[in-house]
């Protein structure tokens, strides 16, 4: 049978166990909410720089169709030119489309990251929780 300080001793373990779990736990929710904002801000980068590059594809095509509307405009009348002005009244259409720059920018709603998505910004911690 256990004496008393025995009994004490035990329950004191127990109690720093459950102490010492609690702070983990603590540690590992901010490490989360860390993640979170640090994906985000990921998120947002690359959202960012998908737009920059398709507003350089979508202007270079606009130069590129300068340089043909320039070409076309020199054709003699007759199917060639036709069908050349109809090919860049095609490609001005889906240049348009392209280029989103035309619209209000708006920002971008931001998905719950993944686990997957987490890894990169955990610096060590799992994103199942702290015992893992």
């Amino acid at each position: 049978m256990l004496g008393t300080g025995e009994r004490a001793g035990g329950h004191h373990g127990g109690l720093h166990h459950h102490v010492a779990d609690l702070n983990e736990r603590l540690r590992w929710e901010a490490a989360m909410q860390q993640v979170r904002i640090a994906y985000a801000e990921s998120y947002l980068v690359k959202h960012l720089e998908a737009q920059a590059e398709r507003w350089r594809h979508a202007t270079g095509l606009g130069k590129y169709l300068s340089t043909v509307r320039l070409h076309v405009a020199k054709l003699p009348d007759g199917q060639a030119k036709d069908d050349a002005e109809a090919w860049t009244t095609w490609a001005e259409a889906h240049l348009q489309h392209l280029n989103r720059v035309n619209t209000p920018p708006r920002l971008p709603k931001i998905p719950k990251p993944q686990a997957e998505d987490s890894k990169p910004f955990l610096h060590g911690w799992s994103p199942y929780g702290p015992s893992y």
